[in-house]
This record gives structure tokens, C-alpha cells and sequence, in this order.
């Protein structure tokens, strides 16, 4: 949300959803991503409206500079609010938040060094994420 909001205001560091029932929203077009598109109005609808959806932009950089000049608010990646933003506040929502679950592929008669070391730093990634439950 902008800096300017009410509720950035607020010392708590989250939200429910159900307190942005009358807000504006910036989201990215479905056919971008239709099933975390899906899974974002799906948890809209069990808060208890549909999001009045003002802008679908991408990227997200976009998104973040139309925050941050009010003109809606915007459900991100909580990977996001360690870049920073200016004008913007990002606050963690009480409610459950969509997941997904990422893969790669790549053909198994592919040997190459830059291959060999993504593939080395997914798998240290995967097993420091699978620790953290």
C-alpha cells in the first residue's frame, strides 16, 4: 500500500483482507499467471467480496511505482518488501496466502558447467527451504 494510506500508518505489521474490502486493487492480467490469478480472487471471495480491480499491469516493478502514486492497492510476493519500494508499505495478511510450487526441466543429455551449478544452487535452495517447514 502507498505510504500515504491510513493503514500504513498502523504500527501492526499485518492485515486481514477483510479490512481492504472497499480499496482499489493493482493486480497482473490472469493470462499472465491463471492459476496464482485464480487462487489470489479465490481468497478474495472467502473474505467475503471481489476486489474492485482498477489497473492489471505488468511487470511488478510497475505495479510497485502504481502503489506508489495510490492508485491501488497490490497483493506481492513477500520476497518483494526486502527490495524496497519508495512510497510503499508492505504489510504481512492474517489470512492464508496462495502458494506455489515452482519446477524446472532441462534435457538430461545436457552437460554443461552453468547448468551444473544452477542445478547445484536449486538443490541447496530446495533443501534450506524444506527445513524451515
Amino acid at each position: 500500500m502507498p505510504t500515504s494510506h491510513p493503514l500504513a500508518q498502523s504500527a501492526n505489521g499485518t492485515i486481514s483482507l477483510k479490512e481492504l474490502k472497499e480499496e482499489p486493487f493493482i493486480l497482473f492480467p490472469r493470462q499472465i499467471g491463471p492459476v496464482l490469478y485464480d487462487r489470489i480472487i479465490s481468497m478474495f471471495q472467502k473474505a467475503g467480496f471481489s476486489p474492485n480491480i482498477v489497473q492489471e499491469v505488468t511487470p511488478q516493478q510497475t505495479i510497485l511505482s502504481l502503489v506508489s502514486v495510490g492508485i491501488g492497492l497490490a497483493l506481492m510476493q513477500k520476497s518483494l518488501s526486502s527490495i524496497g519500494h519508495s512510497g510503499v508499505v508492505f504489510k504481512t495478511l492474517k489470512e492464508q496466502t496462495p502458494e506455489l510450487e515452482l519446477a524446472i526441466a532441462w534435457h538430461s543429455d545436457t552437460q554443461h558447467p552453468v547448468l551444473e551449478s544452477f542445478l547445484r544452487i536449486v538443490r541447496e535452495v530446495a533443501i534450506r527451504n524444506d527445513t524451515r517447514g
